[in-house]
């Protein structure tokens, strides 16, 4: 990619209507949300809050969840942006080009849900399918 085709990648932020058209403005979107992933449990330190039980999560098929508007599909967007402390549960099929993970995305455990990106970059969030205690049986 250029950087000129980078700038032409549809972008959606979880949690948001907002759907920032360049890099400038979704660094500045996400900036709101630095620090807040703190309450989370990371796999290397103790304590914290499993996003899995997060009480503040959201359902990815909610328009609730992207402020009123539809969620996101590979026909409308290319890149999704999950902000730190937010956790998305995905309970629908989706196909989006890219995804930036800096919250959580967390699988829903009783539909059969399928994912294609090109890209998953999880930087300081998690993509968790199942658990130890309670794997992911589905498809």
């Amino acid at each position: 990619h250029t950087p000129e085709s980078l700038e032409l990648l549809r972008r959606r932020v979880f949690g948001s209507a907002a759907s920032p058209r360049n890099w400038a403005a979704t660094s500045a979107l996400l900036q709101e949300h630095v620090g807040r992933q703190s309450r989370f449990r990371r796999s290397s330190e103790g304590g914290g809050q499993d996003p899995r039980t997060d009480l503040e999560r959201m359902r990815w098929s909610s328009p609730s969840s992207w402020d009123g508007e539809s969620p996101p599909t590979g026909n409308t967007t290319d890149i999704v942006y999950i902000p730190e402390g937010k956790t998305a549960v995905l309970d629908m099929d989706v196909n989006i080009r890219f995804w930036v993970i800096e919250g959580n995305v967390v699988w829903d455990q009783e539909k059969d849900i399928h994912m294609e990106a090109e890209a998953i970059v999880i930087n300081g969030g998690s993509l968790l399918i199942g658990s130890n205690d309670q794997p992911y049986t589905r498809q």
